[in-house]
């Protein structure tokens, strides 16, 4: 699996890929995710090309 370019240079808990269980609450992302894909539309970018500035602008806690 790529790494989104947001994330490059940045270290993974191992749960990041580990699978959900759908019978727990998840955890949240910390990010306003349909505010950031509305944005990613409007610059006509894919989420993974987007850089960590742009990504922390929709970051909930600051």
């Amino acid at each position: 699996m790529k790494t989104p370019k947001f994330l490059e240079n940045t270290a993974l808990s191992s749960s990041y890929y580990e699978i959900p269980n759908p019978y727990q609450n998840t955890p949240s992302t910390g990010i306003e995710l349909l505010a950031l894909f509305k944005y990613a539309r409007s610059q006509n970018k894919k989420l993974d090309k987007l850089d960590r500035k742009e990504v922390s602008r929709f970051c909930l806690q600051k």
